[in-house]
């Protein structure tokens, strides 16, 4: 009976894979299905990783908040998880955007100054 657990494990791996390719990627064809690795598509941003840091750190500091979480890791992962940064091709460690959040790079307030003040106009037309 392996051999055709087997050759119908692979074939089920290959359909899926077949099917729905933007979101399955094959660890190995005559593996087990639950070892197919599933992966989203990442945001990909035309801002550094100081910037994204801080448009999160300013959606985090509204009172009352908008997130509902317990920690900042929790946002600190899924920035990491799905979002990449200018010329990234994975996203920005948890690490890293935890060093930017206590450590705000003044040119970074001023890139989202200019940003807020436009939005803000945009929307007072409304």
């Amino acid at each position: 009976y392996g051999f055709y657990l087997d050759n119908a494990i692979t074939f089920i791996v290959e359909q899926i894979n077949e099917l729905s390719p933007p979101q399955i990627t094959p660890v190995g064809a005559s593996q087990a299905i639950n070892t197919a690795v599933i992966s989203a598509p990442k945001l990909k941003t035309n801002l550094n990783v100081p910037q994204l840091a801080y448009l999160f750190k300013m959606l985090m500091d509204i009172n009352p908040p908008i997130f509902d979480v317990k920690t900042n890791k929790e946002i600190y992962q899924f920035i990491q998880a799905n979002f990449t940064t200018k010329g990234k091709e994975t996203g920005p460690t948890i690490i890293k955007l935890n060093n930017i959040y206590s450590n705000v790079d003044k040119s970074t307030a001023v890139f989202w100054e200019e940003k807020l003040k436009k939005m803000l106009q945009d929307a007072r037309k409304i």
